[in-house]
């Protein structure tokens, strides 16, 4: 039953617990479409009702041999926990999640606590290694988890969408700021720009950025014009925190042809962002307002809007950097912020 749900979680993005509390009269037949099913759970949180439809294959459709849309998983679901209904009591009768506890213990249903421990037994059971590695350089075993599921979620259909955040937050059911700032993970995707940024600042100290060859190789790495590599390393296309290679019509710019993008959180997700050194002094004083802004919305709410954030640019950008460099300019921004970072008043445009 640990695999039903986690699929289903896979293929709907919704929380642990609604899924854990989904009724045996969860998904109902489209109104509209006979093809399709309406899944329906209950939020506790804001006291909201959910609903997404779902396409499922009838039982002739052979090119379903592993179904794994959720109208099939739950009503397959349905079906083997059915005969522990009347061994199960009576308040968990409208449960879907129903299985025999070892020791005669009777008939209970999932919860976080074993759904955790099943999930992890599942992995180590088939040695499914994620992308990490250990400190002896093995290949670390996947971590799943509703969590993790329903934040892949998010960044799928944010990249189905094209980047629309307002249609990732429909579909996961919260506000876009939520949604941003909880759902939206650096992908790998995101953070291969600041590669870019070593190459750069090697550029730069060296003088091969007059070299038309640099510039070529520069284009091609960041899939931009050479006229676009000019006006970037001339600082035309600077951002409050670094560089924009493409600031009208790059991944979160408004792409209407003539404005330029001021969203500067996005910037640390984005893969239009560069950095080279001249930028460090705007960047560390971002930084700086970022932290002061930890005493102002507390510790738990700046985890979840800003913390992500630091982490980029301690862990991502500022290794990338002459160690000196870096503390000259991060003392500077401490000291005399840059004009645009002095004060909180363009944080609250940036959400």
């Amino acid at each position: 039953m640990t695999v039903y749900l986690l699929l289903i979680a896979a293929r709907s993005g919704r929380n642990l617990t609604p899924l854990l509390e989904m009724s045996r009269d969860a998904i109902t037949d489209h109104p509209l479409k006979p093809d399709m099913g309406v899944l329906q759970l209950y939020k506790r949180r804001g006291f909201k009702i959910h609903r997404q439809a779902f396409r499922y294959h009838t039982t002739d459709d052979e090119s379903a041999s592993v179904p794994s849309d959720v109208v099939t998983l739950y009503r397959e679901a349905l079906v083997r926990s059915f005969p522990l209904l009347d061994l199960a009591p009576k308040t968990m009768h409208d449960r879907v999640w129903l299985y025999r506890a070892k020791g005669n213990r009777g008939v209970k249903t999932l919860n976080a606590s074993n759904i955790d421990q099943q999930a992890t037994a599942l992995v180590a059971r088939h040695q499914i290694f994620g992308d990490r590695r250990a400190s002896n350089g093995l290949p670390e075993l996947l971590k799943v988890n509703v969590s993790r599921l329903r934040k892949t979620f998010a960044t799928r259909m944010w990249q189905l969408s094209n980047g629309n955040l307002f249609k990732t937050a429909q579909l996961l059911g919260n506000s876009t700021r939520m949604t941003d700032s909880h759902y939206l993970a650096v992908t790998p995707e995101m953070e291969r720009n600041h590669k870019f940024v070593g190459r750069i600042l090697e550029g730069v100290m060296t003088g091969q950025v007059n070299e038309q060859s640099f510039r070529d190789d520069l284009s091609a790495q960041l899939s931009i014009e050479p006229e676009k590599v000019d006006l970037l390393l001339s600082g035309a296309l600077n951002t409050g925190v670094a560089r924009c290679s493409d600031p009208i019509n790059g991944r979160f710019a408004p792409r209407n042809g003539t404005t330029n993008c001021q969203r500067f959180l996005h910037c640390f997700r984005c893969p239009n962002q560069v950095v080279i050194e001249s930028d460090l002094y705007r960047l560390f004083s971002f930084y700086w307002l970022l932290i002061k802004e930890r005493g102002l919305l507390g510790k738990s709410r700046w985890n979840s809007v800003y913390a992500w954030v630091i982490r980029v640019i301690d862990n991502d950008i500022t290794p990338l950097f002459d160690p000196v460099v870096v503390e000259r300019e991060k003392h500077r921004a401490l000291a005399t912020p840059h004009p645009m970072w002095r004060d909180r008043t363009l944080l609250g445009g940036d959400e």
